[in-house]
């Protein structure tokens, strides 16, 4: 596989990138005119004047962060129960806690059946 043009616009078309272009659209005149009143232009001068330039009210504030309850369901207490033993299993895996060793018959029970 080799990436190609097409296929390069249409990755770059499903990347959120609103927020970074309205950044640079708001930053870039403010760093022109900062380079317009220096007479010796270095990158270190522009990169200390974007440290003190500040984004508050450039970029939108951020969204809400939305808090949903925890609802038990067959789901995922079936996927919480799977990944809790296999994580026992394969933690356990690792020297020099080869607990399972020489086991041909793990199996897997489930605790506090209802």
């Amino acid at each position: 596989w080799a990436p190609t043009g097409a296929w390069l616009e249409e990755v770059k078309q499903g990347l959120p990138t609103n927020v970074l272009s309205l950044l640079v659209q708001r930053i870039v005149p403010i760093v022109e005119e900062f380079i317009q009143g220096v007479e010796v232009l270095e990158e270190s001068a522009v990169i200390s004047f974007l440290k003190q330039t500040t984004l508050v009210g450039l970029v939108p504030p951020p969204q809400p962060i939305m808090i949903h309850r925890y609802a038990v369901s067959l789901a995922t207490e079936t996927w919480m129960s799977a990944y809790t033993w296999g994580l026992l299993y394969l933690r356990n895996q690792i020297p020099p806690y080869r607990l399972f060793d020489g086991l041909s018959n793990v199996k897997m029970i489930r605790v506090g059946a209802t």
